[in-house]
């Protein structure tokens, strides 16, 4: 059965698809929609991408105080955003992998007495 899907996000931004089913082993089931004030902020790569590009203009001081300002609070914003994806991305992949196997423990000294006998 495929799922229902839909789209939210602002008008000409990139937006989020949100999968609805009932199928407990779709990969989409427990996948959470981005959290408020995050939706009109664009995905991972294009806010890096985005925060390259301001780091570019400001350093050759192609713009303003003013605008540099706004630069700075738009590239804190999305690195924010880049750090929050990041976050849920090991909570997700902590999820998902298996748990680590016990540590290996030391060999306990009464073998190794045992071994000293023969």
């Amino acid at each position: 059965m495929k799922p229902a899907s839909c789209r939210v996000g602002g008008s000409g931004g990139p937006g989020y698809t949100i999968a609805m089913t009932d199928d407990p082993n779709h990969p989409d089931r427990d996948a959470e929609a981005p959290p408020a004030g995050e939706q009109d902020l664009p995905d991972f790569e294009h806010s890096l991408s985005e925060v390259q590009q301001i780091i570019d203009q400001m350093e050759a001081g192609e713009v303003s105080l003013e605008r540099s300002l706004e630069h700075y609070g738009r590239g804190m914003k999305l690195i924010q955003h880049c750090d929050k994806v990041l976050q849920r991305a090991e909570v997700q992949f902590r999820k998902l992998s298996p748990p680590p196997p016990p540590p290996a423990s030391p060999p306990s000294e009464e073998a190794s007495d045992a071994d000293e006998i023969f």
